[in-house]
Parts: structure tokens; sequence; C-alpha cells
């Protein structure tokens, strides 16, 4: 239950400032989010387990579990998945804060800031963090692979210029700059950057700069997970529905790839966009800042986000065995958020992101 609240109403969008921004609970107990009708989705579509979770209009979150984490142990609301790509939008929103503090431009040259690695290939002195963000820096290197627990770890260093373990080639300019061309290796040298300007680990900086003003307590960004946390962790499977080995891959690649999070968090995550873009108290980022962020750049891309053809925004994300979505109402600051711990699960994720509006959102 909500404690208290603040509530905003800007450019007609309703948000509120709950002291709890989320509650646990239970299925309903009848209709599309019930657990018959989504445990039934599930099955059709082979998926082990999902968590859901609805952002409303006034702020408050809700959340929900279905199927099973890992053998023998039922999906929670605060299980965490594998976020993906989905990092990316929590890596803007860094990136940003950065630009809000005056400590970096987001149209200065990123090389103006590397201190440890430089970024190389043609225009790569004109390359921009505002390119980085939205894909349009021309880089190479469009995903990660992950390694397989109990492998060696290359050092972020290596996996920059593509040097063993690093299971990636080199990053670097290899494209016309401006042109939308999905690339995680742009966002990896933001993660270099971001530790070269603030000084500080990049779990370090997520943490104090967005996981903490924006209540994202069950959240984090260690790879490989500390121990603490392992027993909230879902487990990974493939196509087949078959567990990967060991559990689950680790993704050094923070930015890009790394964030082990819960649907309500995304919510949260969602929710400080929002109120972002409508200058609320209390917001993370300034309001022209973050209309920025949520505006288009080239093709679908804004700054960590992508602009879908219904209005909304959103992101989406595949690692080794998990699959997750987002999407935000930005005109009635609503929005759901599906995590599934399976490689491939579009199908269900998109049927489960419209039950979710279609429910209340």
């Amino acid at each position: 239950m909500l404690l208290s609240r603040r509530t905003l109403c800007a450019s007609g969008v309703m948000l509120a400032l709950p002291v709890r921004w989320a509650h646990a609970s239970e299925p309903p107990a009848s209709g599309p989010l019930s657990s018959g009708e989504v445990d039934n989705l599930l099955r059709q579509h082979k998926v082990p387990g999902a968590g859901l979770a609805i952002l409303d209009a006034r702020g408050s979150i809700s959340a929900y579990g279905y199927g099973t984490a890992r053998p023998s142990t039922p999906v929670s609301t605060v299980t965490r998945f594998q976020a993906a790509s989905i990092s990316k939008t929590l890596n803007a929103l860094l990136t940003l804060t950065l630009v809000r503090d005056g400590l970096m431009e987001l149209d200065g040259p990123v090389n103006r800031h590397l201190k440890s690695f430089r970024l190389s290939g043609s225009d790569a002195d004109r390359v921009t963090p505002r390119m980085l963000l939205s894909h349009t820096a021309g880089t190479s290197v469009r995903g990660f692979a992950g390694y397989e627990r109990g492998q060696p770890l290359p050092t972020l260093k290596q996996i920059l210029v593509g040097e063993r373990p690093a299971n990636n080639s080199a990053i670097a300019v290899t494209a016309p700059l401006g042109r939308y061309v999905y690339s995680g290796g742009g966002i990896t040298v933001l993660q270099q950057m971001i530790i070269d300007v603030t000084g500080e680990p990049y779990q370090a900086a997520a943490e104090s700069r967005v996981l903490a003003p924006l209540a994202m307590s069950h959240s984090s960004l260690g790879q490989p997970p500390s121990e603490p946390i392992e027993g909230s962790l879902a487990h990974a499977h493939s196509l087949d529905g078959q567990p990967v080995p060991k559990g689950y891959n680790i993704y050094p690649e923070l930015a890009a790839a790394g964030l082990w999070t819960t649907p309500a968090d995304v919510c949260r995550m969602m929710r400080g966009v929002a109120l972002s873009v409508v200058g609320g108290p209390g917001a993370l980022l300034p309001e022209p800042l973050a209309k920025q962020m949520v505006g288009r750049v080239d093709g679908p891309s804004g700054l960590g986000i992508f602009i879908n053809s219904d209005g909304t925004i959103g992101h989406g994300g595949r690692n080794r065995g998990f699959s997750a979505l987002y999407r935000l109402e930005l005109s009635s600051g609503k929005g759901v958020a599906v995590m599934t711990n399976i490689h491939d699960a579009e199908p269900a994720l998109l049927a489960l992101i419209e039950r979710g509006f279609a429910h209340g959102a």
C-alpha cells in the first residue's frame, strides 16, 4: 500500500511521487492477467517464467509473478532477471546526469573525455555521446554473447580493443556518422567514458546517480552477481526450454547488457523518465534534457530508448536465455514492463504488454 503521495499534473500527465512506489500483489483472480490465463500463455510459448509490472497514471506500481524462476522456485515480485539491452536506458539516464551536472557535453567529442581508451576509425574524433546513445555514431559490434560462469572474463579495455579473452571484435567507427545502426559496442564506449569522467567504477556511478535516486532497490550491475542476491536470480533457458549451463551468462559489458533487475524497478525507471519529461519536482533530469532523451534522432532511436509507431517509447532486451520488454506512454505516464527467463519470448512479451495496458496501466 502507498503510504503518502504528492501529485503532479503537467502537460496532461498525472504523476505521483509516492513514498513507496510499488506494492507486491497476487495476480488478479480472473481475467487476462490471472495466473490461469498467463500460465496458459506461457505454456503456449514455452516460457518457463515471467515477471510483469504495471505503472499507472498516479505513479503506483503493481507487480505480479508467473511460472518458475528456476527449478522448484516460482517467480516472485522480487525475482531479478537479466535486463539485457534495457540496460541501455539506464546507461542513457546515467550519461545524461553527467550532462546535467556540467561534467560533459552531449554534443562534444567523446574522445575528449576518454583517458584509457581512444575511439578509432574514420571520423572518430567527431563522435559525440548523443551519437553513441542513439546508435548514430557508426560504431561496430552489434551485441555481446556473454561468458559462461567460470570462464575467464575480459577487462573493459580488452572488450573495447577486441583482445582475448574478449569474444568480440574491436569497437571502432566503421560506418558513416548520423545514420541509425544499432551498436552495443558504442554503448560500451560510453561505459568507459563514464568511468573516466567520474573517476568511479561504473557500478558505483550508476548506483549513486540513478538506482538510488529512483529507488531501484532490487537492481544491480554486479557481473558476476554478488552472492547475497544469488537466491533472487532467475535462471536462463534456451529456445528449446532447456536450462542454460550454470544458470546464466556473465556480461561485463555493463552499460549495454549488464543490469539485473525486476519489472517493478523497470517501472520505477520509466517513471523517472516520465516525471523528468514534464519537469516534475524531484525529477532526475531537467525537462529540456529529458525531452531530448525521448526525441527522435534517426530511425526509431532516441537516447537510450526507441520510439514506437503507437506513440509509446520503450526498449527490449535479449541476453542468452533472457528476454524482456517495456513500453511507456508519455502522454499519460502509464507503462508496462515484462521480463522472462527464456532466450526469445517476443510473442509472449507483446501479449503481456498488451494485457498490462488493458488491465489498467
